[in-house]
């Protein structure tokens, strides 16, 4: 009488620790990346508020001038 035939090792379904470890690492800096470029954009943006700002002020200061010296050639 004899034994069916067992395999004596299956093969092992799912990632080794080698791989999850990767994939975190991965993860993690194409997280870091997005964080820095999201940083990056808000602070462009807050820059290009201030910058028109500004402008705008000059705008209003230079048309008040303007205004001032027609005024004055009367």
């Amino acid at each position: 009488m004899s034994l069916p035939a067992v395999p004596l090792s299956k093969p092992d379904a799912g990632f080794t620790l080698v791989e999850v470890l990767v994939a975190v690492a991965l993860l993690g800096m194409i997280g870091a990346m997005v964080f820095g470029s999201l940083v990056m954009t808000t602070r462009s943006v807050e820059a290009g508020r201030d910058h028109a700002a500004k402008e705008q002020t000059i705008r209003r200061v230079l048309r008040l001038m303007a205004e001032e010296i027609a005024l004055s050639k009367r």
